[in-house]
């Protein structure tokens, strides 16, 4: 067996999260709001052993407010084994959901058909069978550490005695406080527990890594959806822990491209030092997010598609008004141009090009009428003027005997190209520059990692992002010819 040693680099995991407490202190409250806060948009799953008491929250104002979709539920009855938890979560995580609270945990330890009974009911020699029953608890516990689901343990709180020796040997009952009733190690698989208070609900930390210890500094207040946000930012990046501007300026902007909320979210995990050395990208950060913000609405349709206006076509002949809507749809609805695949506009054509480094790149879904492909109408044998206009919108200069209609080409070929995916990228070019492109995804194209190099070629018809890699950084001048008479 071979093994590849790397550099150790922070990478986004599940988070595993325990909230234990008594009967009242707010566990199932608090879960659902730190469940909305780990979602983002994703839906969030329940899974619930209380006898339906999960669903008394569904109409809460609460979490409806931070909830606006509601959450997804299913019931478990008994014997609450440990394998029937795991199918119960494998089940959740086919039904797509990225976050699931299970209410109560503390079933599969001591409730009918959990380990005790497992034990109790499979005695060897009248000796409670503790090693069948923690076998099948460890198999369950692999299964939730193999979860790609952030998921949250309510658990059932008693209070404990240790029994200990003095000085003397006799042995003496110390108290120890409120303790999780589950197997004594499985608050060590977990990335962060709580223990709720009972009457105020607030949240003790009991485990927590070092680089969150900063968001659970002073009097803490009640579990919150901004909570479960700022973990989630954290999860699924990390705040880097180390002080070096580099880094932090790099962080910066993959959080800014994926929107406001997500560089709100990572500000907000920084240390005081941390924000100030970030401070000079900040303005420029937030106005990328605000962008990606703008971006991420149009692609949901929040952008209006430039209107036709039919009264606009009279006294144009059907004849040249049929050939124009053939040309738009022909040109529009061949090929999508991409990483490997050309017009043939671009045949014979020089581009300029400029290098840079990827920051960030994500799938997307290109509609119809959000393609940006007006620009690649192009001209149509010397008849069809196209300019290309914001994000996408086309506009034709004039159809033919010049009849100049305002919107009428963009919105024809936005309506006549097909839905199909995409990549966006957010790159930083060799003049410090940050930019973004959006570039159409054919077959089985790759796209160009974050960071790795990248040649941006510029034709003005189509920007396309290329990778750079392979090519030299620096090369000799190339010789002159000289012309000898």
């Amino acid at each position: 067996m071979t093994f590849t040693i790397t550099p150790a680099k922070r990478k986004a995991v599940p988070m595993l999260i325990s909230l234990s407490g008594v009967s009242g202190s707010g566990k199932t409250y608090s879960a659902l709001l730190l469940a909305a806060g780990l979602a983002g948009k994703g839906p969030v799953g329940f899974l619930d052993t209380e006898n339906g008491r999960g669903s008394m929250y569904a109409d809460s104002p609460g979490i409806m407010a931070a909830l606006s979709d509601g959450y997804e539920i299913a019931e478990m009855k008994e014997p609450f084994t440990p394998a029937r938890y795991s199918e119960a979560i494998e089940a959740f995580e086919r039904h797509g959901c990225k976050v699931l609270v299970i209410d109560s945990m503390t079933h599969e330890w001591e409730g009918h058909g959990g380990c005790s009974d497992i034990a109790e009911n499979n005695k060897m020699k009248g000796t409670p069978n503790w090693i069948l029953a923690k076998r099948e608890h460890k198999r369950m516990m692999n299964c939730l550490l193999a979860s790609d689901m952030h998921l949250i343990f309510c658990l059932r709180a008693r209070e404990k005695i240790k029994v200990m020796r003095d000085a003397n040997g006799k042995e003496q009952f110390v108290p120890i406080g409120l303790q999780p009733i589950q197997e004594k190690n499985f608050t060590f698989e977990m990335t962060l527990s709580l223990l709720l208070e009972e009457g105020t609900h607030r949240p003790v930390v009991t485990k927590c890594p070092e680089p969150l210890l900063p968001l659970f500094a002073g009097e803490q207040p009640l579990v919150t959806k901004e909570m479960g946000r700022k973990l989630r930012a954290w999860a699924e990046g990390g705040a880097p822990t180390e002080e070096n501007p580099d880094v932090l300026f790099k962080q910066g902007i993959e959080y800014a491209a994926q929107g406001t909320v997500a560089y709100t979210d990572y500000w907000e995990t920084l240390t005081g030092k941390q924000k100030k050395l970030l401070l000079p990208k900040h303005d420029e950060n937030k106005e990328l997010a605000r962008m990606a913000d703008d971006r991420q609405k149009k692609a949901e349709g929040g952008a209006s598609s430039p209107g036709l206006d039919f009264n606009q076509l009279k006294g144009i002949p059907m004849k040249t008004i049929t050939s124009a809507w053939l040309a738009l749809a022909l040109l529009s609805g061949c090929t999508q141009s991409g990483q490997n695949r050309y017009g043939y506009q671009d045949v014979g054509q020089s581009s300029t090009v400029a290098f840079g480094t990827v920051i960030s790149e994500r799938e997307i879904d290109i509609t119809g009428q959000n393609t940006g492909l007006g620009a690649g109408i192009g001209a149509a044998g010397g008849a069809i003027g196209g300019s290309y206009i914001g994000n996408g919108g086309g506009s034709l200069a004039g159809l033919l005997a010049g009849a100049v209609i305002a919107g009428a080409a963009g919105y024809m070929a936005e309506q006549a190209i097909s839905d199909h995916k995409g990549i966006e990228y957010v790159i930083t070019i060799e003049k410090g520059e940050t930019i973004t492109i959006v570039q159409n995804l054919n077959g089985d194209e790759q796209p160009v990692k974050p960071g790795h190099r990248c040649m941006v070629q510029n034709s003005g018809m189509y920007q396309r992002v290329l990778p750079a890699d392979n090519l030299p950084t620096a090369i000799k001048r190339p010789k002159k010819i000289k012309v000898i008479d």
